[in-house]
């Protein structure tokens, strides 16, 4: 009955309805009456309560629709100027846009008859500040990204991303969420939304959303078999062609004799060639420029990988947003390829997630544990980045710090001490000099 309902449903009570659906049907589990049941009953009422979600004709389909109704509302309102403002109210009044997001914008509706609107109206209301908080709390944003969520962190969670990625939800949605929500114009006044916050209060709508949307993300990404279709995605051509012309092909050649410019095919082979001290012939690439800024700087078309990492480098490093935000680089690298883990090394991430480890400017165990946990899929199986994880501490004079650090955090660094002596193992063992790291660790 309740899928025949929503069948029909109009699309701005089919958003309102996401709020039953996430307090009621999604979040039971966790009510007392649930706890005592054994972890059977309640997987098996999960995969039910999924499957009933999914055999809704169009759901998935429906609520990015209403995410993009959303986005494009704020995205309106954000960009409106004294000179635009008509257009903007009257594009939103003859549009389907607020009907069908369920959104109600009623404070608008004074707007809507008149001719002549004050500029000062306009510099308080259509400012990020006020638009975007404001629809947060009146729409059901939040509960559609949390169903969402849900959906791609289950049994069925494949299914969900293959129904996400066939309507191009990254570049409908997220991506442009991601700009919307983490706007540089959002300097707020409750000091617990900054990025450079220790804590995020949970009654804060704005940090609420902003965690569900990087959940999305994780979840998105996290999958069990490759998904490089998906993941192609979170990075632009303009930044792969910086990648193979500017910042890998230099690599390579100071550290490899025969190198030729190399396509994805063979790249693998030719840095599996790669030696830890460069060719005296050719010039040391490992610079100090190379290991502590972003490569991609100066790329126009940034990727959702990109302005996340730009994120991650812009946030405190005991933040709960670092927190999400790194999980979400983790979760794109786990599976992937050896190019997109020497991309994220070239951004500064590599190098800044070491500094603040090892300088213990990230104190919070959470924190300190991704950062652990995304150095080692930065460099597992990777010899490209092993050797700049070698330089780098080589450089800083970590080569002893590193796997003193490590060993006293053990249950902190399990991940990155693992894929270290995993990839180790796997490449040749005939190094003219072993890695110093693993040295200091008594391997």
């Amino acid at each position: 009955m309740i899928s025949e309902l929503m069948t029909v449903m109009p699309k701005k009570w089919f958003a309102r309805f996401s709020r039953i659906i996430a307090m009621i049907v999604l979040e039971n589990t966790d009510k007392m009456d649930f706890r005592e049941l054994p972890c059977e009953f309640i997987d098996n009422k999960i995969i039910r309560i999924h499957s009933f979600l999914l055999s809704i004709p169009n759901l998935v389909l429906t609520y990015v629709q209403i995410l993009e109704h959303l986005k494009d509302i704020m995205e309106n309102l954000i960009s409106t100027t004294h000179e635009n403002v008509q257009k903007t109210i009257r594009y939103l009044k003859d549009s389907n846009l607020i009907k069908d997001s369920g959104l109600n914008l009623s404070f608008l509706k004074p707007l809507f008859e008149q001719y002549q609107i004050a500029e000062n109206v306009i510099s308080e209301i259509f400012v990020p500040k006020f638009i975007i908080r404001f629809i947060v709390k009146k729409s059901n944003i939040t509960e559609i990204l949390f169903v969402l969520s849900n959906l791609l962190s289950g049994k069925r969670k494949i299914e969900v991303q293959n129904i996400l990625t066939e309507i191009s939800f990254l570049e409908r949605v997220l991506n442009p969420l991601l700009d919307i929500l983490f706007h540089s114009g959002l300097e707020l006044d409750n000091p617990d939304d900054l990025l450079n916050s220790y804590t995020i209060h949970n009654s804060n709508s704005l940090a609420t959303i902003r965690i569900q949307l990087l959940r999305v993300i994780i979840n998105f990404c996290d999958r069990d078999t490759p998904n490089m279709h998906s993941k192609d995605l979170f990075v632009t051509q303009e930044e792969r062609k910086v990648l193979y012309r500017q910042v890998i092909s230099k690599a390579l050649k100071a550290h490899h004799v025969n190198y030729q410019e190399a396509n994805c095919g063979d790249l693998n082979g030719y840095i599996d060639q790669m030696t830890l001290d460069p060719n005296n012939n050719e010039e040391i690439f490992f610079t100090d420029e190379a290991i502590m800024t972003n490569a991609f700087e100066g790329v126009q078309d940034k990727g959702l990988l990109h302005k996340i990492i730009i994120l991650i480098s812009k946030s405190h490093p005991n933040s709960n947003y670092r927190f999400w935000l790194a999980s979400c680089v983790e979760a794109f690298l786990r599976g992937s390829n050896t190019i997109y883990q020497i991309f994220v090394a070239h951004t500064g991430l590599f190098y800044d997630l070491v500094e603040k480890i090892l300088e213990k400017k990230t104190t919070k165990a959470n924190n300190i544990q991704i950062s652990y946990d995304l150095v080692g899929e930065i460099i597992k199986f990777n010899k490209y980045n092993v050797i700049l994880l070698d330089k780098i501490c080589e450089r800083f004079g970590w080569l002893k710090l590193l796997p003193y650090h490590a060993s006293l955090n053990l249950i902190d660094s399990n991940v990155f001490l693992r894929a270290l002596i995993l990839s180790y193992e796997k490449f040749d063992v005939n190094y003219e000099k072993e890695v110093i790291i693993l040295k200091g660790l008594g391997i």
